[in-house]
């Protein structure tokens, strides 16, 4: 379920981040990530299920190791966070959309017709009731990438003669240089909802095996979408 919460299609986004970055800051970049996300959640998870077991979410264990105002301040940086993360995707569902149809709507309309669809899933209160929809997430995000890869892999690369797959950074200013980065650091969003998911596992003590478990499927999954795509790019 972890995983469905995180992976999705916006890992293709990623061999364009390995293209700018190369292949060994891109490959380490990807793994450094990983490991700070695994370590994250094994910290969260020992902090709730060994001092604050009755904590449900990151404002009740927030005022319970710092206080109230830090509770404010943490839930209105989740809730822009995840507010923006929601623009993102509605304006992808948007592109998505006009891509897929032939007929022309304005791009105003879609977002609305996006809006539509995902009210009702807005009313569900409950992660476990959210299983379902995790479940297909995955399901279309594996199959997305598999197909994806496996077309760039099939056509013909139309290439300069001179081009060269960069090992190292390309020279560029800081900005520049960070936008790849962060493409990884979005790849491995998720820590805020991390309680709310051990809070209604079965067994919370089994949290470790599960982040163990879905950050090795997605570092192996970002590492090779990145590697072959940027490779048959």
């Amino acid at each position: 379920m972890t995983v469905g919460y995180i992976l999705g299609t916006g890992v293709l986004v990623l061999p364009s981040a390995m293209s700018q970055l190369g292949y060994v800051l891109g490959s380490l970049t990807c793994i450094i990530f990983a490991i700070l996300s695994t370590y994250i959640g094994l910290l969260l998870g020992r902090l709730r299920n060994d001092f604050h077991p009755d904590c449900l979410s990151y404002k009740m264990l927030a005022r319970k190791c710092v206080g109230v105002r830090f509770e404010y301040a943490l839930e209105f940086l989740t809730c822009i966070n995840w507010f923006m993360t929601m623009a993102l995707y509605i304006l992808t569902a948007v592109e998505a959309f006009q891509a897929a149809f032939s007929f022309k709507m304005c791009g105003y309309y879609w977002g609305l017709v996006c809006l539509v669809l995902l009210t009702p899933c807005m009313l569900i209160e409950t992660m476990k009731s959210m299983e379902w929809m995790a479940a297909i997430s995955d399901a279309a995000a594996i199959m997305i990438i598999i197909l994806v890869l496996a077309l760039i892999a099939s056509e013909d690369q139309d290439l300069p003669s001179d081009h060269k797959h960069n090992v190292w950074p390309k020279h560029s200013d800081f900005l520049t240089s960070y936008n790849p980065i962060s493409s990884f650091l979005f790849a491995y969003q998720g820590q805020s909802i991390f309680l709310e998911v051990m809070s209604e596992m079965k067994n919370p003590r089994e949290w470790p095996k599960s982040v163990y478990f879905s950050h090795t499927l997605m570092a192996t999954a970002y590492g090779i979408t990145a590697v072959v795509g940027y490779y048959y790019k």
